[in-house]
This record gives C-alpha cells, sequence and structure tokens, in this order.
C-alpha cells in the first residue's frame, strides 16, 4: 500500500526514504556503548543517515517501555541527558515524514544488556521479530555491515515465522 494505493512496485522515493529510515534504525539497534552514555548520543546515531540526505524528524527517536507505553525515564533524543544501563527496555522510531508525499517510521522494542564480550559496554538485544517488506528496501542504498545485520534480523524473524518473506 504506497500512497493510498496498492501496487505492485513503490515509487523510488518511497524506497528510498524507507531504507534511509531502516539505516537510521540500523544504525542505533546496532550500536555498541558504554555504560552511562546518554540518549542524546544515539539519538544522532539514528538520524545520521537521514540528515546525510537531507531529512530529519521533529520527534524523540525512542522511549522507555514498560507499565506505560511511554515509560518515564529512560528517552532516546536530542535533549535525552538520562545515562543508558542494562536492564532498560527501549522503543528506536526514526522516520522520514515529506508534507504532501507521506512518510515512514519504523519502530522496533530493544532492552539494553552487557555486551558479552567488551567490558563496561552495553547493546540492544531485540524483543519484537517483524520483518521488514523486501519490496521497500534498496539493497543498493546500504553497506556491507548494514546488509548483514538485516540478514541477521530477518534469519530470525524466518525462525519465528515473521518474515514478510515468509509471509507473501
Amino acid at each position: 500500500f504506497f500512497g493510498g494505493n496498492a501496487a505492485d512496485k513503490p515509487n523510488p522515493k518511497y524506497s528510498e526514504i524507507y531504507t534511509l529510515v531502516l539505516k537510521g534504525l540500523l544504525a542505533c539497534s546496532g550500536a555498541v556503548f558504554p555504560e552511562g552514555t546518554k540518549g542524546v548520543v544515539l539519538d544522532g546515531l539514528a538520524r545520521n543517515p537521514m540528515r546525510k540526505k537531507g531529512y530529519d524528524y521533529a520527534h524523540g527517536t525512542g522511549h522507555g517501555v514498560g507499565i506505560h507505553v511511554h515509560e518515564p525515564g529512560v528517552r532516546i533524543s536530542s535533549i535525552s541527558n538520562v545515562p543508558m544501563k542494562a536492564g532498560q527496555v527501549v522503543s528506536i522510531e526514526p522516520g522520514i515524514y515529506i508534507p504532501g508525499f507521506g512518510g515512514v517510521r519504523l519502530e522496533n522494542i530493544y532492552r539494553v544488556e552487557k555486551h558479552p564480550v567488551h567490558e563496561n559496554m552495553l547493546h540492544f538485544v531485540g524483543f519484537v521479530f517483524i520483518g521488514f517488506d523486501p519490496a521497500l528496501v534498496d539493497m543498493g542504498l546500504l553497506n556491507s555491515e548494514e546488509k548483514a545485520q538485516l540478514e541477521e534480523y530477518e534469519a530470525e524473524c524466518l525462525k519465528r515465522g515473521t518474515s514478510l518473506r515468509a509471509l507473501k
């Protein structure tokens, strides 16, 4: 469903913005960072792929998830000074919105965990595994690290039966 119409092939602009948002999600969710890193640092990682192409978004990149959908405390945003620590659960949800054209937001939920190899480092571990739409991903815009990260994620989705490739 692209721009209000069902279509076999998306408009190339939709593929571009979808892939740029995906690059932001991969950059943030794949980060390895020191304990105590503030959300503002991670926010920049998510925004950077889009900013390189002249896009940005007017909301925070993520927030705490718990009893409330927007759990107070931890945030990933341009104004977040809350340090990240193991055990937190957060969303990561970058987006691009183009007035008169449309937009994309990709969101997933992660828990912050101690890195299994690097002492005093943290990383994100996925909670939710739903595949990305392969018709919208422009693989030519992804670097080798992003492709490997996406393939690993999609393999997990296939195992769980939640890959969009498997659902088609």
